[in-house]
Formats: C-alpha cells, structure tokens, sequence
C-alpha cells in the first residue's frame, strides 16, 4: 500500500506539472497519496476490511481516472495525426 502511495504520488507530480492529462488527477493524487502514507505510518489507519478498502476505493478512483485520461489523450493525439 506505500509503495502505490508513493507511485500515486510520483504519477500526479509529474502530472500536474506536465498539464497533459488535468491538474484534477494531479492534486487528486498529490493529496492522497501523502493522507494514506501518513495515516498508515503513524498508526491511525487499521489494515482491516474497512480501512484497507477506503484506500484500495481511493486508488482505484485515480487509477480509473488516470486511465480514462490516458485513453482519450492517446485516441486525441491518433485523430489529430490523420
């Protein structure tokens, strides 16, 4: 769960200073990221059912919406080509 975090994190940087795909995914995941890696380290977040499936709900939520970007930017950058 941290090194997903820590990727997230490395992802929505780059991101954001790139504006390719929205500053939205990139502050999304420059906040998450960091929320997770603290909550977990400092004791607060339980790895049980409920606390491991908020964070696994989270990533999913950037890595959906990530993808979709990706998606759309790559079949963008297809029609403007031809």
């Amino acid at each position: 769960m941290a090194a997903s975090s820590v990727a997230i994190v490395l992802w929505s940087a780059s991101t954001w200073r790139s504006r390719q795909l929205g500053r939205g995914l990139g502050i999304y995941g420059c906040i998450f990221g960091p929320v997770t890696l603290l909550a977990l380290f400092s004791g607060r977040l339980n790895l049980d059912a409920h606390g491991f499936g908020i964070v696994i709900f989270g990533q999913a939520v950037w890595f959906i919406v990530a993808g979709t970007l990706l998606w759309r930017h790559v079949n963008h950058v297809a029609d403007a080509g031809m």
